[in-house]
């Protein structure tokens, strides 16, 4: 009783599926003729078809290929490689894989590092990216008067919410332009974060929604939760392929620096590697 309880708990014993081969079988197989193959027919189907090559190529094939420098040209169209200092150029910071806050954090210590009008220069720049990616006119930035120039990193809300990234250009009748940044690196988006990030801009003094983006940047948008999107039309969604490619077109060589290119770099690989 005791041995057939336990071949009950193991189920039901597994048996062998299909015929059962028995060894005169086996040994059968040794006398067995392979298929012959009538050579003419192969001779005439060679003939007929211009030889072995033609019979297993296509028409791609007959194309040249290429020259490489067909291909660095139109990568070079493609990024804008002939501008000097090119983040491409430089090598991305392989010690470290950087999360979320660390690349949101380090774009936001260059936009804030050096002299005011260096500063002023990075942010305009990273401002004019955002309103391209979201199809805004840039006139408004065309500005001379520019007061100040602000960016933010992990902007902790009133209710405990962060917005990634924050940057601001100030005037000097006190109206400003701004851009609220929510960076994505594989995580998805939350159900109300984007509009208390929203409401926090409408109530940001200076701020007025003709001269706000709201953007939200992933490397692969598709990826995002459709419904929240969805509920949240005034924000516009863009990959970082985008947003840095357009930035990395608006930011003057004479404002940028090795360091501040590397990291760029740093970001495509994080976004895309």
């Amino acid at each position: 009783m005791i041995i057939a309880e336990r071949q009950s708990l193991r189920g039901p014993a597994l048996r062998p599926r299909g015929p059962r081969v028995a060894a005169g079988d086996i040994a059968r197989l040794a006398g067995h003729a392979s298929p012959a193959y009538d050579g003419a027919a192969l001779a005439r189907a060679v003939r007929l078809f211009g030889g072995n090559e033609r019979m297993l190529s296509t028409p791609l094939n007959a194309l040249p290929p290429p020259s490489p420098t067909q291909g660095r040209a139109a990568l070079s169209r493609l990024f804008g490689l002939d501008r000097p200092g090119h983040c491409f150029t430089m090598e991305p910071h392989r010690w470290s894989v950087f999360h979320e806050p660390q690349i949101t954090g380090g774009l936001v210590h260059f936009l804030s590092d050096g002299p005011a009008a260096r500063c002023q220069a990075r942010t305009l720049a990273l401002l004019r990216a955002a309103f391209r990616c979201a199809g805004r006119s840039c006139e408004r930035l065309e500005r001379q008067d520019i007061a100040h120039a602000l960016a933010e990193a992990e902007l902790r809300l009133d209710n405990g919410a962060r917005i990634d990234i924050l940057v601001e250009l100030g005037f000097d009748d006190g109206s400003c332009a701004g851009a609220v940044i929510e960076a994505k690196f594989g995580a998805d988006l939350s159900a109300n974060q984007l509009q208390c990030y929203q409401h926090h801009s409408e109530e940001r003094a200076g701020w007025c929604p003709e001269d706000t983006v709201l953007l939200v940047i992933a490397p692969h948008p598709r990826d995002l939760c459709a419904k929240v999107l969805a509920d949240n039309s005034e924000w516009t969604v863009q990959s970082w392929w985008t947003l840095l490619d357009a930035f990395e077109r608006e930011l003057s060589p004479a404002d940028d620096c090795e360091d501040f290119a590397r990291f760029r770099r740093t970001i495509w690989e994080r976004a895309y590697r």
